[in-house]
Parts: structure tokens; C-alpha cells; sequence
């Protein structure tokens, strides 16, 4: 099993923290990343920018190769455009594939998920997704 960082934008380009409270759902799908081999039963931590910039969520992956038709509503969290352009957001849906997480659970505020913490171990915001050797544990 390998453990990833990703990183989510709740102020430019999708509220989490809202989809999590509103929908009282506990899972999200996720866009897949070509380049990278995320598997079921991998654990994924999502870094939330500013204004949080540290890890917020520990999430376990349930299921991969979700195709857009399968792909859980979650239009009205989106903030780059894709909550109101319906065409879009169908067009987003049918030309990825995904994988589905569920919230293992909401991490306290921490030094160790900070921003500054998190670099020494090789993070980059700005990446979409990191990988993290297998040694370290948060």
C-alpha cells in the first residue's frame, strides 16, 4: 500500500470542507492522475491551501477506474466554473477517469501537518499529487 498527498483548493477551485458538511457524505471521487498508480487501499492525505495550509483530511481509497457516468454529483462545490457551466462540468466527468475515497478521518490542527513539516518530507503544494517514502509516517 502506498500513501499520497494531494492537494485541494477550497477557495479557487473546490470547497471540500463544504461538500463533507452538506452532502453528509463520507466519500469523494477524485481525478485520476495518469502518471501515478493509486490502488484500493491506499491512504491519501489531502493538504488543504490557504487559508488552512496543512493536511486536513487522512482519506483510504475504495475504488479506482470510476468512469464518469459513475462519478458522485458534486457540482455545486466547484469554484473554477465548473458549478454553474453544466457542459463543462458534463465534459470534466466523461474525459477523466477517478478514484473514490472515504474520510477515515478529519485531522487536528498539528505542526506535523503543516506546510513547513510537510517540505522536509518532500511536499509540493504546488504538485497536484506526492508520493511519500514508505518510511514516513504521519
Amino acid at each position: 500500500m502506498k500513501t499520497w498527498i494531494i492537494t485541494s483548493n477550497r477557495r479557487k477551485v473546490f470547497d471540500l470542507k463544504k461538500y463533507f458538511q452538506n452532502t453528509g457524505s463520507n466519500q469523494i471521487d477524485w481525478r485520476t492522475y495518469n502518471r501515478n498508480n493509486i490502488s484500493t487501499g491506499d491512504t491519501v492525505f489531502i493538504y488543504s491551501t490557504a487559508p488552512d495550509c496543512r493536511l486536513r483530511y487522512k482519506m483510504k481509497v475504495v475504488r479506482t477506474d470510476i468512469s464518469g457516468n459513475e462519478y458522485k454529483d458534486d457540482q455545486p462545490y466547484w469554484k473554477n466554473g465548473l458549478e454553474s457551466d453544466n457542459n463543462a462540468y458534463e465534459n470534466y466527468k466523461q474525459t477523466n477517469t477517478f478514484f473514490r475515497m472515504e474520510l477515515v478521518e478529519e485531522l487536528e490542527e498539528n505542526d506535523k501537518y503543516k506546510l513547513k513539516k510537510l517540505k522536509e518530507f518532500g511536499f509540493n503544494p504546488r504538485k497536484p499529487i506526492t508520493e511519500l517514502d514508505s518510511k514516513i509516517k504521519l
